[in-house]
């Protein structure tokens, strides 16, 4: 058992960082799958497909007064304004610099990250999107509130009759969860849209984040595992029928053993039980044959929230857990990085086992036996930190 780890791609990287990468890399339900080659992001609209004007919400909640229901879809100005200018600005980059969304991969490093060289280089590309931006920050600055209030019935003519109110204000995106009920009253609604309001470019900005360029090259790998499905079809085929005969024969006719699909996926990751099954029947002297032959276990794909040695103890998989700790897997990992703050804070591998093999407070789960033989797995290889 030695005191250092396998390398992967969250290395050296906080746990809101590797968080950033999974919301670039998840770009397959964005209206413009462009947008991961931007260096800003829009905060807080990045998993969903971003819907225009009309449809726009970010707070959407219900107000109960009697037998009435009042369904709410609002968002401040700012983020109004902030969205038509990125929005305006995508667009004009992208025809201006259609060479930006041109890459080329090169190796796959050890730590599971391939090489990745951009026709248009970061500081470029920065330089230039955000120099749009603040032309069209200016441009959409001043804009009309719009509101609209209905009273609707369903087609049943429930006695629940709906009071639906759509908009937009000039409120802070915090503001809204307090002031809103004030403004629905069963008299009426008695809020009068403004024309011609100014938005503070200030308000606009806190609705943007900037993407480093580590973090960018790392949120655009699911572009190489897409191409990999396509290129490297049947050695995946092979992986997933754990056919060990036909992916030695891929390997020793040039195919790298580490490649990831669009999947997050390796060879050694389909070798692995992921199964609901109460049996772990993990096959250790396959993975054995595998990394003989070169197969990193702790490699998965860049922007997938968990990893191999995550999914194994979720699933209790005590051999494989046993395995993939004496190769060197890092235990103080965080899993499950597509919820930030899904506890209250972040959580490590560690630490979430933890709490579930005490009994977990905060589903009034009882103390679990397959999760304290998993805790006590991690802690006989935590002593060794980086």
């Amino acid at each position: 058992m030695g005191n250092s780890y396998l390398p992967s791609w969250r290395d050296g990287l906080t746990y809101y960082e590797q968080h950033f990468v999974y919301w670039i890399s998840n770009n397959d339900e964005r209206i413009d799958p462009r947008y991961t080659f931007l260096p800003i992001r829009m905060t807080g609209d990045f998993f969903c497909e971003r819907k225009r004007f009309g449809n726009l919400h970010i707070i959407s909640d219900y107000f109960c007064k009697g037998k009435s229901r009042m369904s709410c879809s609002i968002i401040p100005l700012s983020y109004y304004v902030a969205e038509k200018a990125f929005d305006s600005s995508a667009e004009e980059f992208f025809s201006k610099y259609p060479e930006a969304c041109e890459v080329e991969f090169h190796k796959l490093g050890y730590n599971g990250v391939y090489d990745v060289e951009f026709k248009m280089d970061y500081a470029k590309r920065r330089s230039e999107f955000i120099k749009i931006l603040n032309k069209n920050i200016e441009k959409y600055c001043v804009v009309d509130e719009i509101f609209e209030y209905e009273l609707a019935q369903d087609s049943n003519h429930s006695p629940w009759q709906d009071y639906v109110v759509r908009g937009m204000l000039d409120i802070q995106e915090k503001e809204l969860y307090w002031n809103l009920p004030r403004f629905l009253k069963s008299s009426g609604f008695p809020y009068c849209p403004r024309k011609g309001v100014r938005v503070k470019k200030e308000d606009v900005y806190l609705h943007y984040s900037a993407v480093s360029e580590k973090i960018f090259n790392l949120g655009n790998q699911r572009i190489k595992y897409n191409s990999n499905d396509k290129e490297m079809q049947g050695f995946f085929d092979a992986a997933q029928k754990k056919d060990l005969q036909r992916i030695k024969q891929y390997v020793y006719e040039g195919v790298d053993i580490n490649s990831i699909n669009s999947k997050g996926m390796t060879a050694l990751s389909y070798f692995l039980d992921y199964s609901f099954s109460d049996e772990d029947n993990t096959d250790i002297a396959a993975l054995c044959e595998l990394v003989a032959i070169g197969a990193n276990p702790a490699i998965h794909g860049a922007g997938y929230d968990e990893d191999p040695l995550s999914e194994m103890c979720l699933y209790q998989r005590e051999k494989a857990v046993s395995f993939m700790l004496e190769k060197g897997i890092n235990p103080h990992i965080y899993p499950c990085i597509d919820e930030p703050d899904d506890w209250g804070t972040a959580e490590t591998l560690l630490e979430r086992t933890e709490r579930w093999a005490d009994g977990d407070p905060n589903t009034d789960g009882e103390p679990d036996e397959g999760s304290r033989a998993m805790l006590e797995l991690l802690k006989k290889y935590a002593q060794y930190r980086y």
